[in-house]
C-alpha cells in the first residue's frame, strides 16, 4: 500500500542514501532486491490472505474474528507486523507477518483508512469523514490533527522525509509529520474523486485512483505529469515500484474479485494474477517486499 515502495537503480540508491543520511528512519532501497518470500496481502469480509506476488501460495493467515468487515490495510516491516482495520466494529488490529500475536490497536475507532509511523509511534486514520485523526500504537493519546473542507479519501505517510500525503474530494495535500497537519503543497486532479494513494518516493512519484472515472493515475510528487495507468474502479490498489508493477482488485460479472497487475511505465496489457469466486473479496491491498 502506502509508503514503503522502493525502486532499484543506481541513481535511485544514491537517493535513498543521501535521504538517510539526515534522517533517523530505516530505509534500505536494496531491501527487496533477490530476495523470495515477497507476499502479497488484502482482507475479505472476515478474512486476511496472502500469497505470492504472482498469485500462488495463497494462504488464509486469520479469520477468526465475527461480525466483521475488514477494509485497509498497511505494513511495518521495521517489526516484521501487518495492521488491518474493520469497519463493522471500528476496530484496527496489528500481527505478526503470519497471522500470529494479534492486538487490537484502536477500539472503537471508526478508522476506514489508515497509515502507521512505527518509528514516531503513530498510526494516522480517517473514519471517512473530512478529520484526520492519530493515535500512539498503544491505542492511547487520540487527538485530531486535520479538518479539511470535504471528507478525506485516503492516508499515505513517506516516513523518509516524515510527510504525509492524503485526498479530500479531487486535491492531494501533503505537509510535515506532526499535530497539528499543515499544508504545504496540494495539487487538484479536477472532476475527480481520488479515494486510494501510494507513494514511490526514490522514484519522486504519487499514484491514486480516481473512482469518479474511474482511473488509475499517477504524478509527479509535486503534481505535474499526470497520467493515467489503466481504466479501473479499484477496490484495492498497491504499487511495486522495485518490479514497476501496479496490484488492483476489482468485482466480477459473477460477484467475486480479481486481482490484476500492470506495469507502472503502461507498458503491456493488465494480467490478472487471481481470480476469486463469489462471494470472495479482495480489498486493502499491500505489499511485502522486505521478507
Amino acid at each position: 500500500m502506502k509508503h514503503w515502495i522502493t525502486r532499484i537503480s543506481l541513481g535511485l540508491v544514491v537517493v535513498g542514501l543521501l535521504a538517510l543520511a539526515g534522517s533517523c528512519n530505516p530505509f534500505d532501497p536494496l531491501a527487496a532486491a533477490g530476495k523470495s518470500g515477497l507476499k502479497l496481502y488484502w482482507v475479505s469480509e472476515n478474512a486476511v490472505y496472502r500469497s505470492d506476488l504472482d498469485g500462488s501460495n495463497i494462504e488464509t493467515i486469520d479469520d477468526t474474528l465475527v461480525a466483521t468487515t475488514l477494509y485497509d490495510m498497511a505494513i511495518d516491516p521495521e517489526n516484521k507486523k501487518i495492521y488491518w482495520s474493520d469497519t463493522n466494529n471500528f476496530d484496527v488490529y496489528r500481527a505478526d507477518y503470519d497471522g500470529s500475536n494479534r492486538v487490537k490497536v484502536l477500539d472503537s475507532a471508526s478508522a476506514y483508512r489508515f497509515d502507521v509511523d512505527p518509528y514516531n509511534d503513530k498510526i494516522y486514520w480517517t473514519s471517512g469523514n473530512n478529520d484526520i485523526h492519530r493515535n500512539n500504537l498503544d491505542g492511547t493519546g487520540f487527538e485530531t490533527v486535520f479538518t479539511a473542507p470535504v471528507n478525506i479519501g485516503d492516508i499515505a505517510l513517506d516516513l523518509v522525509n516524515e510527510r504525509i500525503y492524503w485526498s479530500a474530494g479531487a486535491t492531494i495535500y501533503h505537509g510535515p509529520l506532526g499535530a497539528p497537519l499543515v499544508v504545504d503543497d496540494s495539487f487538484p486532479d479536477p472532476g475527480a474523486n481520488i479515494t486510494q494513494i501510494a507513494l514511490d518516493i526514490p522514484g519522486g512519484k504519487i499514484y491514486w485512483v480516481d473512482f469518479a472515472a474511474p482511473v488509475i493515475k499517477k504524478a509527479n510528487l509535486d503534481g505535474t505529469n499526470i497520467t493515467s495507468i489503466s481504466p479501473s474502479s479499484a477496490r484495492g490498489f498497491a504499487v511495486d515500484a522495485y518490479e514497476g508493477k501496479i496490484y488492483w482488485s476489482v468485482p466480477t460479472a459473477s460477484g467475486g474479485m480479481r486481482i490484476l497487475r500492470r506495469g507502472t511505465d503502461i507498458s503491456g496489457s493488465s494480467e490478472t494474477v487471481i481470480d476469486f469466486g463469489a462471494p470472495n473479496e479482495a480489498y486493502g491491498l499491500v505489499l511485502n517486499l522486505w521478507p
